[in-house]
Order: C-alpha cells, then sequence, then structure tokens
C-alpha cells in the first residue's frame, strides 16, 4: 500500500495509532475508532455506547481555520487533509451535545533511579 499512513486520534487521555490508506473515506476511520473505543478497557461503558460514527466528530486542528470538522464522505488524501504520522482530534456527542475538544497532555517524569544515592552501595 504506497499510500499508506500511519494517523494519532487524539481525545482526552486516549491515543489511537491506526494504518490508513490515502482513500480511506473519515466515516470509515470513524468506524475503526468506534471498534477501539468499544474495546477499549480505558473507556466506561457510556462511552462505547455512544462512540459510533454518527456521534463522532473528527477535527484536523484545534485552532485557526483548519479546526471544522472534516466531512465524513472525505477521503484521508482528499485536500491534503493529513499526513504522515499526522493527528486528528475526537469529539463525542454526550446525550444532545458535543465534546469540546480537550486533550490531557502528557508530563515528563524524571527516570527512576538505581536506588543508590551516593554510589556507595548502601543506600544512603
Amino acid at each position: 500500500m504506497a499510500d499508506a499512513l500511519y494517523i494519532r486520534i487524539k481525545r482526552r487521555d486516549q491515543t489511537f495509532f491506526i494504518h490508513v490508506a490515502k482513500s480511506t473515506k473519515i466515516y470509515s476511520l470513524k468506524s475503526e475508532i468506534s471498534q477501539a473505543l468499544s474495546g477499549s478497557s480505558s473507556s466506561s461503558s457510556s462511552t462505547a455506547a455512544t462512540a459510533i460514527p454518527e456521534n463522532m466528530k473528527l477535527y484536523k486542528d484545534t485552532s485557526g481555520e483548519d479546526s471544522s470538522e472534516l466531512p465524513d464522505v472525505a477521503a484521508i488524501g482528499d485536500h491534503d487533509i493529513i499526513k504522515d504520522d499526522g493527528i486528528l482530534y475526537l469529539t463525542l456527542k454526550n446525550g444532545s451535545q458535543w465534546e469540546s475538544i480537550d486533550i490531557v497532555e502528557m508530563t515528563e517524569t524524571e527516570p527512576a533511579g538505581d536506588g543508590i544515592a551516593d554510589g556507595d552501595g548502601d543506600g544512603d
């Protein structure tokens, strides 16, 4: 698949990595996300129940002119929608309201040490 791309779909504290063709329609991508959310152990049962393609919106960007919803009939390759290793943002419908784009940023943690502070092996 010469036109294959890896893309990331972000929603809150979740990131989905999906392999797609440039010809993949946005609706098909939503179907894959729906399957992933239904099988995700971190998804609540209410999320899985509402995570059908009709209750999803995908966005290319969270600010500026590109923040409009990607149409279901568009293909990934249309209008240069997304590039390899690109990011799309997912929102779900919650009742009659749509979620806002809310991405939890990962924070760096300090690397774990070997438990030996002064190097003499006694742990002091």
